[in-house]
């Protein structure tokens, strides 16, 4: 019934928001993440799945990329619901039109956009041709339990759960996420920009004044009478 539903979905956010919690207080912040080692998984997964269902599975991974902040294991989490999501919903244009694609980018973030703080940044490029959002649902998307207009009316399962979810893992690694239609017919574009921290400036020295470790002048001893 409608109560028991309602209850199943409450007891469902509060173990997300548990374990949510218990990924904030044991993730560090100097814990760094080799974002290629950490895709490799994922992208097998994905291309198992888009041969499987005759899906059109493009990649662009740089060869060299940054370490970023964050666990392997978050990100994989991450991003495997991000590709979930793409393969699913690139589905429905493959039954209407016969065709199906997805594009995972993943590449070094430009210098001129890495903000104060830190040294380097990986941005990863998730992109479908499904239906896509409206431009007024963009902002929606992370809404826990929100889903759009033609996710709705096509029929797909969900949760609504999946980006809001997304969302939260790249908050834990001090990553940002942002949306965008792919092109005018629909599609939808995901941005995940995840960053290297800057180091740390050393500490002065007790008595240095901030000049560095300045030896202290040499003394002469006087000759003996």
């Amino acid at each position: 019934d409608a109560d028991g539903a309602e209850e199943g979905e409450q007891s469902l956010y509060e173990r997300l928001d548990s374990e949510l919690q218990e990924l904030r207080e044991t993730t560090q912040d100097h814990q760094m993440c080799d974002v290629g080692s950490a895709l490799t998984p994922v992208v097998s997964a994905s291309q198992a799945i888009a041969e499987f269902d005759g899906i059109n599975f493009e990649m662009k991974i740089a060869k060299t990329l940054p370490e970023v902040r964050g666990e392997a294991r978050i990100l994989q989490e991450a991003m495997s619901n991000l590709m979930d999501n793409a393969l699913k919903y690139s589905q429905l244009k493959q039954r209407q039109e016969g065709q199906a694609s997805v594009l995972l980018k993943v590449s070094k973030l430009a210098k001129s956009r890495v903000p104060k703080g830190s040294e380097a940044g990986v941005v990863i490029m998730v992109e479908d041709d499904g239906p896509g959002v409206e431009e007024d649902e963009l902002s929606e998307l992370c809404v826990r339990g929100f889903r759009g207009k033609a996710s709705l009316e096509s029929g797909t399962p969900g949760s609504g759960l999946g980006l809001h979810i997304v969302q939260e893992l790249v908050s834990v690694m001090g990553g940002k996420l942002s949306f965008a239609r792919a092109h005018e017919d629909g599609g939808l574009r995901v941005k995940m920009t995840l960053l290297r921290p800057g180091k740390a400036p050393s500490r002065e020295q007790p008595g240095t004044g901030g000049k560095g470790n300045t030896k202290p002048k040499a003394v002469k001893a006087k000759p003996k009478a």
